[in-house]
């Protein structure tokens, strides 16, 4: 059974400087703020390089009191990762 791959983040996002986009995610990004949480976003390979930027506006409206940066991206790429489900 293949499983449907995930909208891109920006699908369901309202976020300033971008459109919502109509694509599947191709990635999985996940994100380590400076303050130590840890969240995930789907993207498409157009949005992947706005990664970063996209997460941090998303960090400042999760955690309004504080200065949140991205410390560290890890990028996954879907599609490998449905081939890693089959041939398990």
């Amino acid at each position: 059974m293949q499983r449907k791959r995930p909208d891109c983040r920006l699908k369901q996002a309202n976020l300033r400087g971008f459109s919502s986009c109509p694509q599947t995610a191709q990635y999985r990004a996940t994100l380590e703020l400076s303050n130590g949480h840890q969240f995930t976003m789907d993207l498409c390979s157009e949005h992947m390089r706005n990664a970063t930027r996209i997460a941090e506006i998303e960090a400042a409206r999760m955690f309004l009191s504080a200065k949140v940066r991205v410390s560290s991206i890890r990028f996954d790429d879907l599609a490998l990762a449905d081939e890693g489900a089959k041939a398990s």
